[in-house]
This record gives structure tokens, C-alpha cells and sequence, in this order.
């Protein structure tokens, strides 16, 4: 999720469910703790590799074990105040509250959130947000606000319940956009080895279908308006990639291990990218919902360590890109291959 969002809800959480965080210092350490699982961006020149600093976003400090541990450091700068000194046990148990709806929160989207490290390496997601939620940011805004106009705690909590209705909608989105996705492999004779639907940017009613059968990923556009039928649109599809046998000299040992890494961080969802023959992407995301125009990938390098490759979009247009909607014609089940067995 977006540190806006992060930020607003942290006070929102704050206001609602904390009375002694309602003043100036209250809030900033409510703030302060809400965001502070996102200090791994820091930890990223720690990695080997630009793989992986990259995979030690929503690592160790997005984990509901370390959570108690990070809110004691996110308010060890109010033990300065003798006030907060002789309340630190509450304070502290804010903060962790107010943490673990951080990562609640990152778990809603698609990204993966390494919930239960040490115990798993497993990232997990529910696929139901964007990371940039217009409505869910502007609940949170808004219930803030009014909780402060005049003082009205109430309104926050209310705020609360509007983003978890919210969230309840996106479950209810993904449920619909998944049973669709079944139903077009179904036409198409596939059978899904794998397969997830996710938010286009800024929306719950666009949809990225895409699904492993055999050795093809295919990818669809789906809508899921709130008024009628969910449809779907453009679809396309590309062989996933996978390892060379294990006696094949130009993939080396480094090369295997690196693209491992990155396939376990993409949920195996991993292909060539149709631009960029050399680099492997993930394919969790697109510029396109039904199409692969991936984000990013790595190019393995024989005893080094992979390079990781961003496309030549800017992030600007990126979220232009991502956040338009292409109207097109329903896809007919006979647009892709029957996987081989």
C-alpha cells in the first residue's frame, strides 16, 4: 500500500481506537509506528545483488513477529517525555496494533508480505486492494478529518468500517473475476495449474486474470462492474519459463539460484518478456491487463549476481498506463492452444 494511505490510516487507527494518542505527539507516534515496517527500503543495498535488496521489501520488518520488536524502536523517541516514559506500556501496545495494520493492510494487496518470518519464506497475498486505492485513501482521509471537526473520535471508528466494507467489496470483486477466469480455461480446455486475479492500479473493477496451464501463462482482461455481468476483454498468452536441464553449461550455479529466487518472489508466474528476449519478468503485472508488459525482471548473469531490469517506462507513465482502460471485444475460447500434457 502506498505510504499516504499507510499514513491515514495509522491516525485514523489512532483516533478510533486509542484516546491517549489523540494529541499532537499521540498521533505523530501513531504515525510514526504505522510506517515504520517500511524501513526495509534502507535495508536494500544490504542484499547481494540488486535482486536481492529488491526482494527485502515487505521482508523481516513486514512479519507479525517482529512487529512487537518495531513498535518498541518506533517509540523509543517518546521515552524523551516523562509523560510517555510512565505510559510506555500502553503506548507500546498501540504502536503494535498499529503496526500489524500495516501489514494487514500490505497483505490485502498483491505485492506479498513475508507475514511469518522466520517460520516461512512464503509471501502472502489476498489479492483484493491496489496498492493505490483512491477510495480506500479517501475513507480514511475523510473519516480523519471529521474526527477533528469538531473533536469526534467516533467518526474514525466509523471511517474503520467504511474501508473494511470497502475491502469486503474487493474480496467480492476477486471472487467474481476468479470464477470467470475458470470458466474461460474451461472453454479453452485448460486446466489450471495455477491462477490469480489482481487490481489494476486505482481500481476494483479492472482486473488482471492470469493463470499457469501446462507450460503457457495466459493472461486476460476482466471487468467486474458493480451492475451487471463481469466480461471479459483483451487476452493473450506466452510460454512460462522455465530451467534448463541441471547439465547445461551456459546456466551456472548462480544463474539456477537467482532465477529460483525471483520465480519463488513472483509465485512462479515467470516468462520471457515479448520486448526483452534476454530478461525474465515477472509476470504478475502488465501495462496492459490482458497482455505481458511486464514491469520488471532480471537478466542472469554467469557468476555474478542477476541484473535487474526495469522497462523504459517512467513511473509516470507507468501509472497512466496501468491506470487506462482498454474497451475491447470479448475474448473467444479458441484464442489459445490446448497446453501440451
Amino acid at each position: 500500500m502506498d505510504p499516504v494511505t499507510h499514513t491515514l490510516m495509522s491516525a485514523t487507527v489512532a483516533r478510533a481506537a486509542f484516546p491517549a494518542l489523540s494529541g499532537a505527539r499521540g498521533l505523530l507516534l501513531s504515525v510514526i509506528a504505522g510506517t515504520f515496517p517500511d524501513i526495509d527500503v534502507l535495508f536494500q543495498r544490504l542484499g547481494d545483488g540488486p535482486l536481492d535488496g529488491m526482494l527485502l521489501h515487505r521482508h523481516f520488518t513486514h512479519s507479525v513477529f517482529v512487529a512487537p520488536l518495531g513498535a518498541l524502536v518506533a517509540i523509543l523517541p517518546f521515552f524523551l517525555w516523562k509523560e510517555d516514559r510512565e505510559r510506555w506500556r500502553s503506548l507500546w501496545f498501540a504502536a503494535t496494533v498499529i503496526y500489524l495494520g500495516h501489514l494487514f493492510v500490505d497483505y490485502c494487496t498483491s505485492y506479498g508480505t513475508l507475514l511469518f518470518w522466520p517460520l516461512t519464506d512464503r509471501r502472502y497475498a489476498i489479492d483484493i486492494v491496489s496498492i493505490c486505492d483512491p477510495m480506500l485513501l479517501a475513507v480514511f482521509f475523510a473519516a480523519l478529518v471529521w474526527s477533528f471537526r469538531p473533536a469526534r473520535p467516533l467518526a474514525a471508528a466509523v471511517g474503520l468500517v467504511f474501508a473494511a466494507a470497502w475491502l469486503t467489496i474487493g474480496w467480492h470483486q476477486r471472487d467474481r473475476a476468479l470464477e470467470l477466469q475458470q470458466k474461460l480455461a474451461a472453454e479453452r480446455g485448460h486446466v489450471i495449474d495455477h491462477g490469480r486475479t489482481t487490481p489494476m492500479l486505482f481500481s476494483i473493477t479492472r482486473w488482471r486474470s492470469i493463470y499457469r496451464a501446462g507450460g503457457t501463462l495466459v493472461a486476460d482482461e476482466i471487468d467486474t462492474p458493480f451492475l451487471g455481468p463481469a466480461k471479459n476483454g483483451e487476452t493473450s498468452s506466452v510460454p512460462l519459463f522455465t530451467l534448463p536441464p541441471q547439465e547445461d553449461p551456459s546456466f551456472d550455479a548462480r544463474m539456477r539460484a537467482d532465477v529460483e529466487k525471483f520465480s519463488a518472489f513472483a509465485d512462479g508466474f515467470v516468462a520471457f518478456a515479448p520486448d526483452h528476449e534476454d530478461v525474465i519478468s515477472d509476470m504478475r503485472y502488465s501495462l496492459s491487463a490482458g497482455a505481458f508488459r511486464p514491469l520488471w525482471g532480471i537478466r542472469p548473469r554467469p557468476g555474478q549476481p542477476a541484473e535487474f531490469i526495469r522497462t523504459g517506462v517512467s513511473p509516470l507513465q507507468t501509472v497512466q498506463e496501468m491506470s487506462r482502460s482498454r474497451p475491447t471485444a470479448p475474448a473467444g475460447p479458441g484464442l489459445h492452444a490446448k497446453p501440451k500434457p
